[in-house]
Protein backbone atom coordinates (compact mmCIF):
# COMPACT_ATOMS: atom_id res chain seq x y z
CA UNK A 1 0.00 0.00 0.00
CA UNK A 2 2.65 2.34 0.08
CA UNK A 3 2.21 3.33 4.26
CA UNK A 4 5.06 4.13 6.04
CA UNK A 5 6.64 1.80 8.95
CA UNK A 6 6.04 3.07 12.76
CA UNK A 7 8.26 3.04 15.30
CA UNK A 8 8.44 4.10 19.29
CA UNK A 9 11.17 4.76 21.38
CA UNK A 10 12.31 1.90 23.46
CA UNK A 11 13.69 3.43 26.78
CA UNK A 12 15.72 0.31 27.86
CA UNK A 13 17.73 0.41 24.54
CA UNK A 14 17.75 4.41 23.87
CA UNK A 15 16.63 4.36 20.29
CA UNK A 16 13.75 4.38 17.84
CA UNK A 17 12.40 0.50 17.44
CA UNK A 18 9.93 -1.16 15.26
CA UNK A 19 6.20 -0.81 16.25
CA UNK A 20 5.07 -4.03 17.37
CA UNK A 21 2.61 -5.85 14.61
CA UNK A 22 -1.17 -4.76 14.60
CA UNK A 23 -4.28 -5.67 13.65
CA UNK A 24 -5.68 -2.60 12.07
CA UNK A 25 -9.67 -4.67 12.51
CA UNK A 26 -9.07 -3.97 16.52
CA UNK A 27 -8.37 -0.25 16.10
CA UNK A 28 -11.71 0.77 14.69
CA UNK A 29 -11.84 4.11 13.37
CA UNK A 30 -9.02 4.79 16.21
CA UNK A 31 -6.63 3.09 13.61
CA UNK A 32 -8.52 2.41 10.49
CA UNK A 33 -7.66 6.02 8.13
CA UNK A 34 -5.18 7.30 6.67
CA UNK A 35 -4.07 10.14 4.60
CA UNK A 36 -1.50 12.88 3.70
CA UNK A 37 -0.94 16.22 4.00
CA UNK A 38 -2.38 17.22 0.74
CA UNK A 39 -5.79 15.44 1.59
CA UNK A 40 -5.85 16.72 4.75
CA UNK A 41 -4.96 21.19 3.49
CA UNK A 42 -8.21 19.88 1.26
CA UNK A 43 -10.32 18.82 4.44
CA UNK A 44 -9.21 21.98 6.67
CA UNK A 45 -9.33 24.33 3.66
CA UNK A 46 -13.36 23.14 2.96
CA UNK A 47 -13.93 23.34 6.85
CA UNK A 48 -13.21 26.52 7.45
CA UNK A 49 -14.05 28.49 4.22
CA UNK A 50 -17.81 27.08 4.87
CA UNK A 51 -17.65 24.33 1.90
CA UNK A 52 -18.12 21.94 4.61
CA UNK A 53 -20.29 23.15 7.07
CA UNK A 54 -22.88 25.93 7.52
CA UNK A 55 -21.15 28.77 9.43
CA UNK A 56 -24.00 28.22 12.27
CA UNK A 57 -22.66 24.89 12.45
CA UNK A 58 -18.81 25.45 11.92
CA UNK A 59 -19.39 28.30 15.29
CA UNK A 60 -20.74 25.85 17.35
CA UNK A 61 -18.11 23.14 16.67
CA UNK A 62 -15.94 26.12 17.40
CA UNK A 63 -17.43 26.91 20.31
CA UNK A 64 -14.91 25.98 23.69
CA UNK A 65 -16.14 24.28 26.49
CA UNK A 66 -14.76 22.35 29.19
CA UNK A 67 -10.61 22.53 28.98
CA UNK A 68 -10.79 24.51 25.94
CA UNK A 69 -11.97 21.11 23.62
CA UNK A 70 -15.10 22.17 21.22
CA UNK A 71 -17.24 19.69 19.31
CA UNK A 72 -13.90 17.20 18.22
CA UNK A 73 -12.08 19.94 18.12
CA UNK A 74 -9.37 21.70 20.37
CA UNK A 75 -9.89 25.65 20.49
CA UNK A 76 -8.30 28.03 22.04
CA UNK A 77 -6.40 31.87 21.97
CA UNK A 78 -2.70 32.03 22.14
CA UNK A 79 0.25 34.69 22.22
CA UNK A 80 1.92 35.35 19.69
CA UNK A 81 3.73 38.36 19.60
CA UNK A 82 1.71 40.95 19.81
CA UNK A 83 -1.53 39.36 19.34
CA UNK A 84 -4.00 36.33 20.49
CA UNK A 85 -5.25 34.58 17.60
CA UNK A 86 -7.33 31.73 17.99
CA UNK A 87 -6.19 28.47 17.68
CA UNK A 88 -8.37 25.21 16.30
CA UNK A 89 -5.69 22.10 16.74
CA UNK A 90 -6.87 18.04 16.49
CA UNK A 91 -4.30 15.62 17.24
CA UNK A 92 -4.37 12.28 16.55
CA UNK A 93 -1.76 9.20 17.42
CA UNK A 94 -1.91 5.15 17.51
CA UNK A 95 1.26 3.61 18.51
CA UNK A 96 4.06 5.42 16.49
CA UNK A 97 1.73 7.19 14.13
CA UNK A 98 1.05 10.53 14.91
CA UNK A 99 -1.45 13.67 12.72
CA UNK A 100 -2.10 16.64 13.49
CA UNK A 101 -4.14 19.57 11.94
CA UNK A 102 -3.19 23.06 13.62
CA UNK A 103 -5.28 26.09 12.35
CA UNK A 104 -4.93 30.03 13.17
CA UNK A 105 -8.54 31.16 12.61
CA UNK A 106 -7.37 35.08 12.46
CA UNK A 107 -4.59 34.67 10.16
CA UNK A 108 -6.23 31.83 8.36
CA UNK A 109 -2.73 29.57 8.80
CA UNK A 110 -3.25 26.02 8.65
CA UNK A 111 -0.25 23.57 9.62
CA UNK A 112 -0.27 19.93 8.87
CA UNK A 113 2.07 17.44 10.48
CA UNK A 114 2.31 13.42 9.85
CA UNK A 115 4.94 11.49 11.57
CA UNK A 116 5.89 7.84 11.45
CA UNK A 117 7.50 7.86 15.33
CA UNK A 118 5.76 8.92 18.38
CA UNK A 119 9.52 10.40 19.64
CA UNK A 120 8.20 14.11 18.77
CA UNK A 121 5.76 16.07 20.24
CA UNK A 122 3.22 17.32 17.56
CA UNK A 123 1.67 19.86 19.95
CA UNK A 124 5.31 21.53 20.36
CA UNK A 125 6.64 21.50 17.09
CA UNK A 126 3.22 23.30 15.57
CA UNK A 127 3.14 25.69 17.95
CA UNK A 128 6.89 26.66 17.16
CA UNK A 129 6.00 26.81 13.41
CA UNK A 130 2.84 28.83 13.73
CA UNK A 131 4.68 31.48 16.43
CA UNK A 132 7.49 31.84 13.64
CA UNK A 133 4.95 31.92 11.02
CA UNK A 134 2.72 34.89 12.75
CA UNK A 135 5.74 36.69 13.62
CA UNK A 136 6.75 37.44 10.69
Amino acid sequence: MGLADTYFFREDLKRLANDLPVYPENWYAAGGMYSTANDLLKFSDALFTGRLLRRETLALMLKPGLDDYGYGVWVYKTKVANSTPTVVKRPGAIMGAQGMLFHVMDQNVTIIILSNTDAVSLDEFAAKISTELLRQ
